[in-house]
């Protein structure tokens, strides 16, 4: 959007339990890009994403093509929804209480995706999930 005139998506969902399947890959590929527990990470992130049917994802499932497959469809949600999926997402890699470089790259990657803001976490940073524990504390 910096080179190019872009529009913007449409909004075509306003409630997450229409999205599980993009959902599931979005936090299954955060959470095994964690350092430590897989399910942990998972559980944290979908702490934040209530009425929602997801699944951890195996890793091979997971990759760069499936998840901007999945933030495409995630795009489409309303602003609102976005805000809650990044503190989803933030929710998922602090579960371990620190960001790995990975971590964070995957995230701010994730936020331009959704066209959102990124949450304060820098990499290498501790971090404690209570700093995510109300839905909505992540602006879109």
């Amino acid at each position: 959007p910096q080179f190019e005139p872009v529009r913007p998506p449409q909004v075509k969902y306003y409630g997450l339990q229409q999205l599980g399947q993009p959902i599931s890959m979005l936090i299954s590929t955060l959470s095994h890009a964690s350092q430590h527990d897989d399910a942990a990470a998972f559980e944290a992130g979908v702490k934040h994403l209530p009425d929602v049917r997801v699944r951890l994802l195996p890793r091979e499932e997971c990759g760069v093509g499936p998840l901007d497959e999945a933030l495409r469809v995630l795009n489409q949600a309303s602003p609102k929804l976005k805000a809650q999926l990044v503190g989803a997402c933030a929710a998922c890699i602090c579960a371990d209480r620190s960001v790995s470089v990975e971590e964070g790259e995957l995230l701010r990657a994730v936020c331009d995706m959704l066209g959102c803001p990124m949450p304060p976490l820098l990499e290498g940073q501790e971090a404690s999930p209570p700093l995510f524990a109300q839905s909505g504390a992540v602006g879109a």
